[in-house]
């Protein structure tokens, strides 16, 4: 199953690349107002190649560290300052999570990404038009950091989740999270990039 679903992952990932390329060679340059979804996508591209390249302990976190703080610094600054500005805040930032490895802290940066995402989703829902389908694709962010927030806590546990009864049950509810998040970013992807 965990193959199948890294195939995936590298096909949806490679296909949404090769559209951002298709989106740039059109004339597209609408990107710091989609700079959420674009940080999720390279976020997870880079977890991908490293989780697959690298078999290191620590990489674990890497997605931990730097998901939740790049969508929440997205979501509160990106019409304040300019893009860089909030590139280097969310490394600066990720990589102090990164080496505290201390569970609160990544809790509450789940939690503020989470709170900020479903905020913007209710903010689209209230609107009319293009921004109404916008929606959809916020509270599947926000499902999916969920996901990876409880994975995040079951390895934080030192409990030996291999026994577990119930454990490939929440592998297949998050890798179905992550696949349908996936595909209603392809699927939304015209509501975001238009010409």
């Amino acid at each position: 199953m965990n193959e199948l679903f890294d195939f995936f992952r590298f096909v949806v990932l490679f296909a949404f690349f090769v559209r951002i390329a298709i989106y740039t060679i059109k004339g597209g340059k609408e990107f710091s107002s989609n700079f959420v979804l674009l940080s999720y996508m390279v976020i997870w591209s880079i977890n991908t190649l490293t989780l697959n390249l690298i078999t290191n302990d620590q990489l674990f976190y890497l997605a931990h560290a730097f998901t939740p703080i790049t969508l929440s610094l997205g979501l509160l600054l990106i019409k304040r300052v300019k893009v860089l500005w909030v590139i280097i805040s969310s490394l600066a930032i990720g990589l102090i999570l990164l080496r505290a490895e201390n569970l609160y802290l990544f809790a509450a940066s789940y939690f503020l990404a989470i709170a900020l995402l479903l905020k913007q989703s209710l903010t689209y829902v209230r609107s009319y038009g293009r921004n109404l389908e916008k929606s959809s694709i916020y509270i599947f962010l926000s499902l999916s950091l969920f996901a990876s927030f409880i994975v995040l806590v079951l390895k934080s546990t030192n409990y030996d989740w291999y026994q577990a009864q119930y454990l490939p049950y929440l592998r297949i509810v998050r890798l179905t999270i992550y696949s349908l998040t996936f595909i209603m970013i392809h699927v939304k992807f015209r509501r975001f990039f238009t010409y």
